[in-house]
């Protein structure tokens, strides 16, 4: 277990451990090491088999780490966080609840409190948070993660992709989320990889997409009623893998490409679209 003496260690600024086969819980008194510590990483390797019961932080814990940069608790059996309305973690650039199938939180306070988030991933947790929040909260962004949580909720609207000019990876693999692709994403020069994948986005995909320096996309089983833009071979460069097989496009494939010299894997299985490559 994780005791409650840490709270001693008053220089401590990194406290890192990988629990495999025992049920533990972060102490109230982690809260003391709010002046100094940096990042706070307590997980358990995917194969040990089943996360472990982290089972939440007190208010006294989480909203005295004013200088927290890293908060990751990714495949643990944590199932919640007990804070006040009000938490502010002006330091927190990672946040990590990945794979925590347990967690069933609405981390609205958490995200507003962090104004300088840069990694938020979700994937495969219950966490609770509507993208609305990031939009006003997280102008900082960089990746965001959230593949198989239906909790997450909001559109992928016009507003969502003109407030994340810094992204570099985007991916909502099997969520509810819907949208469209907006020709904002032209303006999103650092994105590398674009995965909306088996999730509710619709519409067509625009030009701009062109003007990005992506090196992944992946559009599989989607409802995307379009063809791929001739724009696509501008992507000559830099887009490795282009996947869009089980969608519901329509006309030709476009003659451009085959300007994709960089390309290393290729699927339109399905997709309605027709013509040679």
């Amino acid at each position: 277990s994780i005791p409650h003496t840490i709270g001693n260690l008053s220089s401590l600024e990194n406290f890192t451990v990988a629990v495999t086969n025992v049920d533990t819980s972060i102490p109230a008194e982690i809260g003391n090491l709010g002046p100094t510590l940096r990042h706070l990483q307590v997980s358990s390797p995917s194969s040990s088999g089943r996360p472990i019961g982290l089972v939440g932080m007190l208010a006294t814990g989480l909203g005295e780490l004013t200088k927290l940069e890293t908060l990751n608790l990714t495949h643990t059996g944590i199932f919640g966080f007990s804070y006040p309305d009000t938490v502010q973690l002006p330091s927190l650039r990672v946040l990590d609840l990945s794979f925590c199938p347990a967690f069933e939180d609405d981390l609205t306070h958490i995200i507003t409190g962090a104004p300088n988030l840069e990694l938020l991933d979700l994937g495969y947790s219950k966490a609770t948070l509507n993208l609305s929040t990031l939009t006003t909260s997280s102008a900082n962004l960089r990746v965001l993660n959230v593949d198989s949580n239906n909790k997450i909720s909001g559109e992928l609207d016009s507003t969502f992709w003109q407030s994340f000019k810094n992204m570099e990876l985007l991916s909502t693999y099997a969520t509810r989320l819907g949208g469209t692709i907006d020709p904002a994403i032209g303006d999103m020069k650092r994105l590398r990889r674009l995965s909306l994948a088996r999730s509710a986005i619709s519409g067509t995909i625009p030009s701009e997409i062109g003007t990005t320096n992506l090196q992944e996309i992946f559009l599989i089983g989607t409802n995307l009623q379009a063809q791929l833009p001739d724009s696509i071979g501008d992507l000559a460069s830099t887009l490795k893998v282009l996947q869009f097989s089980y969608a519901q496009g329509k006309g030709t494939i476009p003659r451009s490409i085959g300007k994709l010299y960089s390309l290393s894997e290729l699927s339109l299985r399905s997709s309605g679209l027709e013509g040679t490559i």
